[in-house]
C-alpha cells in the first residue's frame, strides 16, 4: 500500500501545472495526502500485538462501530 500511494503522490507532482489549478486535482491530492498520513495507523492495527481492548479504544475515540476480528484484520 505504501509504495502504491507514494507512486500516486509522485505522479501527481509530475502533472502539468495547468492541471493543478482544477478542483479535481486538489481533491485528489488531498485524498492522497490523507491516505499517506493514515498508512502507519493501518500497519499498526494489523500487527498481532493489537488486542480487543485496543480496538475498543479506537472505537471509543472515533465514535464509529468497527467490526474487527483479532485474528484477521481486513479493510473493506
Amino acid at each position: 500500500m505504501t509504495e502504491t500511494i507514494e507512486q500516486f503522490a509522485k505522479d501527481c507532482t509530475k502533472l502539468p501545472s495547468t492541471t493543478k489549478k482544477y478542483d479535481a486535482f486538489r481533491e485528489l491530492k488531498t485524498e492522497i495526502d490523507n491516505f499517506i498520513e493514515i498508512i502507519p495507523l493501518i500497519d499498526a492495527l494489523a500487527k498481532p500485538s493489537i488486542r480487543p481492548r485496543h480496538w475498543e479504544d479506537v472505537i471509543e475515540l472515533t465514535g464509529c462501530e468497527i467490526p474487527y476480528d483479532a485474528d484477521n484484520f481486513v479493510l473493506s
